[in-house]
């Protein structure tokens, strides 16, 4: 199952666990069974966060909404919303002299600049992905941009905004013709409420997705605050993996 686009996915209990299986830090290991539903979860809760970095509890929300949907429909497994402007690691483009000369050639844990502000927002990032640490640079002639090494459960939107004024931006936002991931609260707004039903519509791609997917499938996950989700199969291509025989056609067909 090697598809990509989708909209996304859900098993645990959401607001009660005392120990997350689905940390927000990233650099904290998390069991292979759940690995793909756990980055889906960061992923959607950091997109429709208010905040630079989600709460913990709001990535607990996600994560059980997601493993109830996979349970409801196994062949969403494996399916991962697509970052917009980091596509992975973080790259941070700049013109700030501070940045610049202080990460300029360095490898490892990123070093102060000695940019109040800016030093500041890397510190943030730090509680969504361990300690930033930098992988490589490139001068573009007019800026230089910087990769910070592994995933950050932040909002790149709220991220890139923040960076701006400190002379430094992220990737121009765009869309992959592969995976995606789009959510909605029915009746709540945000992140939602542990009362709200999701709405988390998937589309399964496959045929060479390295360049772009050929051929694409969609589904509609309703999962309520407890019990079983109903998953519905949209259409698009026919696909080349099995369907649970509980996932129904579209409503009202």
């Amino acid at each position: 199952m090697r598809w990509l686009r989708l909209s996304c996915i859900a098993v645990v209990a959401c607001g009660d666990n005392a120990s997350p299986q689905c940390p927000l830090d990233t650099s904290v290991s998390v069991p292979p069974a759940v690995f793909s539903q756990c980055r889906s979860a960061r992923r959607l809760a950091s997109r429709d966060s208010a905040t630079l970095v989600p709460a913990q509890e709001d990535v607990d929300r996600y994560f059980d909404r997601i493993l109830r949907a996979v349970e409801a429909e196994p062949a969403l497994d494996g399916i991962e919303p697509q970052l917009y402007r980091t596509n992975g690691g973080l790259l941070v483009y700049t013109t700030n002299p501070s940045v610049v000369g202080a990460w300029r050639g360095v490898r490892g844990p990123a070093p102060r600049t000695g940019d109040v502000e800016f030093d500041r927002i890397v510190g943030e990032l730090a509680k969504a992905g361990g300690t930033p640490a930098l992988d490589f640079d490139n001068d573009l002639g007019t800026e230089f941009y910087f990769s910070l090494a592994g995933e950050f459960s932040v909002s790149e939107e709220i991220l890139n905004a923040l960076l701006i004024p400190t002379s430094s931006h992220l990737a121009d936002s765009f869309k992959r013709p592969q995976q995606d991931a789009s959510w909605a609260w029915e009746a709540a707004t945000g992140t939602g409420s542990d009362e709200a039903t999701a709405d988390i519509d998937f589309t399964a791609g496959w045929g060479d997705c390295m360049s772009g997917c050929a051929f694409f499938h969609f589904f509609r996950a309703v999962v309520p605050q407890h019990g079983i989700a109903t998953v519905f199969d949209l259409g698009g291509d026919p696909p080349p993996f099995p369907l649970s025989p509980n996932t129904r056609p579209p409503p009202g067909s």
